[in-house]
């Protein structure tokens, strides 16, 4: 909207010159503060911690206030821009002061994702540092390229990437634990299988989370809530950046390996038994977390679909299960 106001440029009706000032006063006005609010997005996501983010407050709102002051002498001054007796958009002296806080702020977003990228999740990191290069490529077309307003643009088209990013996300997440949901597991199975009939083998394990209907029978739902997310935690944890983590439902959990030799997912499985072990060694809860879990490597030469994989899976988790209870 603000574009389209300063698009009246050289119209000669009176009625289009206070709307040209205010299109220009808008978008010299809001783009400070749309990557000022950008910055404080990746801070946050980064660190996750919103009192640290909050510190971010005075600086940031240093520069804006600085470039709103700098902004309203503008409309009598011309420091950023001036419109003429023929409501022609011009440059002011001052112009490369706004232009710079602006650049400024989204250089500092960038460069925090780049600093602190082995903090971030992959694919997140993908997002932030693909945000920059839309506003990028638009402020330098719009520098060299004189009289076309493009930042906002670029912003725009940064922010609704970003959204359909959020979005796909949150289809993929389970609520509760904020590990893959179940649609998201069997779908990648699939693509895994797929890839397994060309030559790529994976792992698979499924993790049941024993005495479960205990925990949630004698200390709560609540409680039993707190154990799902515990575990997805730990899972994620040992896990790392070498699988996949997801949550079936129920108590139930599926990590998938990029692993073609049954001893490196017999490795995988020790080190997430003795991860529990050593939190409940650790931990203040009145039960203990265990796990049975059942896995495989998948053959390609066996042909088995999905759900026959799943099964096969499944029935190696039972089977671990019911060990356990005899012993």
């Amino acid at each position: 909207i603000f574009d389209s106001m300063s698009r009246f440029d050289g119209e000669p009706f009176a009625i289009f010159s206070p709307i040209n000032q205010i299109g220009n006063f808008s978008i010299f006005f809001s783009s400070s503060i749309f990557t000022s609010l950008w910055l404080g997005y990746v801070h946050f996501q980064i660190f996750e911690d919103a009192d640290r983010t909050k510190k971010l407050f005075v600086p940031v709102a240093f520069l804006n206030l600085l470039n709103i002051a700098l902004l309203l002498i503008s409309q009598s001054k011309g420091w950023y821009y001036y419109i003429d007796g023929n409501n022609i958009y011009h440059r002011g002296p001052y112009y490369l002061v706004s232009f710079s806080i602006t650049l400024a702020l989204l250089i500092v977003s960038s460069l925090l994702t780049l600093i602190y990228r082995n903090e971030i999740k992959q694919k997140k990191y993908y997002s932030l540092i693909f945000f920059i290069f839309p506003p990028l490529i638009s402020m330098g077309l719009q520098y060299f390229f004189y009289g076309i307003s493009l930042i906002l643009h670029g912003i725009m088209i940064s922010m609704l990437v970003l959204f359909l990013n959020i979005q796909n996300k949150d289809l993929s997440l389970d609520y509760l634990t904020q590990i893959f949901n179940r649609k998201k597991i069997d779908s990648y199975l699939k693509k895994k299988i797929v890839e397994a009939n060309k030559g790529k083998k994976f792992a698979a394990m499924i993790l049941d989370i024993n005495h479960f209907k205990i925990i949630n029978d004698q200390y709560g739902h609540d409680e039993g809530d707190r154990a799902l997310q515990t575990v997805a935690n730990l899972l994620r944890e040992l896990v790392g950046s070498s699988g996949f983590v997801g949550r079936f439902g129920g108590d139930e959990f599926y990590v998938i390996l990029d692993q073609d030799r049954k001893i490196q997912v017999d490795e995988m499985a020790t080190k997430i038994k003795q991860g529990m072990i050593q939190f409940n060694k650790t931990s203040a809860k009145k039960y203990e977390l265990e796990l049975s879990i059942g896995y495989a490597v998948y053959d390609y030469k066996e042909s088995l679909s999905l759900e026959e994989f799943q099964k096969k899976i499944d029935g190696l988790m039972n089977v671990d299960k019911e060990l356990k209870r005899v012993l």
